[in-house]
């Protein structure tokens, strides 16, 4: 990170799952009918790996495949088998899935420089702390990434905020860079504990 003056360090440590994740888009049907039901969160749990669907609001889905990165089922497994496997992986493991998917996104468990999609990386991240400098607050994933299986990334960013809004209020706003500089670092002592927690 660069902070005011030049550059600013601190610690991060990255714990990563060996696991990743790929979108996949399930279409509307011919029909021009969503093809599951859209009030319902769509698992099919497979041991080490799995596919979910989330309702778009034209009645599309989004859908996540999971899967580690290396060993057996696994991204590098589907890029050594080619555009063959990665369609044999749907096909063997998700065929009740398989029809309602968009013949383009068969090929999505390649890597992206050979028409697969761009592979997300599962983990947490940590950091020493949230105020590096004077001036300067990490917040969301700077801060804290966590794994999107809690559901809980995007509302500890807005936490974030909300909490950090409050803290500089409460010092008597931003009127000076010192009463700032003082609600940014307590914010961040504060904000700390409760982002570790989650994470």
């Amino acid at each position: 990170a660069r902070g005011e003056g030049g550059e600013v360090t601190f610690k991060a440590r990255k714990e990563p799952l060996g696991h990743g994740y790929k979108e996949v888009l399930f279409p509307l049907g011919r029909d021009g009918a969503p093809t599951m039901r859209s009030d319902a969160l769509h698992i099919w749990p497979r041991g080490h790996h799995m596919l979910m669907a989330l309702a778009n609001l034209d009645g599309s889905f989004t859908g996540t495949v999971y899967l580690p990165e290396e060993g057996k089922d696994s991204f590098d497994e589907c890029a050594q088998a080619g555009e063959l496997g990665s369609k044999d992986f749907f096909s063997t493991h998700y065929p009740d899935a398989t029809p309602l998917l968009d013949d383009e996104m068969l090929d999505v468990l390649l890597p992206a420089e050979r028409g697969g999609g761009a592979l997300g990386m599962l983990g947490t991240m940590r950091v020493s702390t949230f105020a590096p400098a004077p001036r300067l607050a990490l917040i969301g994933d700077a801060a804290h990434a966590i794994v999107p299986f809690f559901g809980q990334g995007c509302n500890c960013c807005f936490e974030d905020c909300a909490t950090l809004d409050a803290a500089i209020e409460a010092a008597g706003g931003a009127a000076t860079d010192a009463k700032l500089d003082v609600a940014v670092a307590a914010w961040a002592r504060e904000r700390k504990v409760n982002a570790d927690a989650i994470a």
